[in-house]
């Protein structure tokens, strides 16, 4: 939003700062106060959505690993568990983006999940340089709830099931899942 920055420029080791001034787009018809609200929300939903985009690459880290085991395994108790477990991670992931886009009309076919949910309300945020509306502000505060929600639902399953498929892989030796995405 308009105002004045610092920037600091950092060459062989040696800081160079300097300050910027960022003004309104005079032939904007928007007020600086409702640009910093916009800029506010935004990035408040860029927020929702680094969580969700990490959530879903820890998903595709886990369910990468329990599809190698599944394939390689010929331990039948291992090979059921490690299947339940990926299914109950596909479910979660489907929940933040459907897995079945993969362009073309599928955008149009499929409903649009958690993360495409908030990629589309901040482009319509980030449209023009007026106030959010308030149906703006309700609907990322929804959709801020859900992704919180969403979260909660990896870790509960990385603490749970992924946790009891690394107990059974232990005890036929057979490896270990990794959980945090590298």
């Amino acid at each position: 939003p308009p105002g004045q920055y610092s920037i600091t420029l950092t060459i062989g080791g040696r800081d160079y700062t300097q300050t910027l001034a960022v003004r309104k787009d005079p032939n904007s018809g928007g007020a600086e106060a409702d640009i910093d609200a916009q800029t506010t929300l935004l990035s408040t939903l860029a927020s929702g959505l680094n969580a969700g985009v990490d959530a879903v690459n820890q998903l595709e880290f886990l369910r990468n690993q329990i599809q190698e085991i599944v394939r390689t395994t010929s331990e039948t108790e291992v090979k059921q568990m490690a299947q339940r477990v990926h299914d109950a991670l596909t479910e979660q992931e489907t929940n933040l983006y459907d897995l079945r886009i993969t362009g073309g009309q599928d955008g149009v076919r499929y409903a649009a999940k958690l993360l495409s949910r908030f990629s589309y309300l901040a482009n319509g945020v980030s449209g023009s340089d007026f106030r959010p509306t308030d149906q703006h502000q309700e609907v990322a505060k929804l959709l801020g709830e859900r992704m919180q929600t969403q979260v909660a639902q990896v870790k509960s399953l990385v603490d749970k099931d992924v946790a009891t498929l690394n107990d059974v892989l232990r005890r036929h030796s057979a490896g270990n899942i990794v959980t945090k995405a590298p």
